[in-house]
């Protein structure tokens, strides 16, 4: 079980905010009070839960080991900008898609589940990363994908040789 604590100055007032999670369960709260949490997004398995606190809408994200909220803008732990996953790019439902496909193609199996999930994440952590222009995320998001089938077809051939 893991846990993350952060602690927010708005209007005068500290707010003690605290994110913990196990396998089977997670759960936001402020000052002792749960927070409900909107549910992951399909395929990407990013949460964004908006809360207020006093006068300002702060949002809690959960993106791959990336843990943090985002107040006015900017991720409270890094001081990045804040760009919502509702803000991501159309063109990385491309790369969701290419990705997803790595685990239908094989019918399941733990590792090409592994592979399609770390694809989709890496893809749309860059497609709404700030740090990037567009050409140089759709490259980048190119070679993940590109990468991810390598990988899957060294796993193909080396499970096609030891059945042979």
């Amino acid at each position: 079980m893991g846990q993350k604590n952060w602690k927010l100055n708005i209007d005068d007032i500290t707010y003690n905010i605290k994110y913990t999670w196990g396998l089977f369960s997670k759960k936001l709260s402020t000052d002792g009070q749960d927070i409900p949490m909107a549910k992951s997004k399909f395929l990407t398995g990013i949460n964004e839960t908006h809360f207020t606190l006093g006068s300002k809408e702060v949002v809690f994200v959960h993106m791959g080991r990336k843990i943090d909220l985002a107040l006015d803008g900017k991720y409270v732990t890094t001081g990045e900008d804040f760009v919502s996953i509702s803000d991501m790019p159309k063109w990385n439902w491309i790369f969701i898609v290419l990705n997803a496909l790595i685990p239908i193609i094989t019918l399941g199996g733990a590792l090409p589940c592994v592979l399609g999930i770390m694809g989709i994440l890496l893809c749309t952590q860059i497609s709404i990363s700030p740090k990037f222009k567009v050409v140089p995320k759709i490259i980048i998001c190119c070679l993940i994908t590109l990468i991810c089938y390598g990988l899957f077809f060294i796993l193909l051939s080396s499970l096609a040789a030891i059945r042979y």
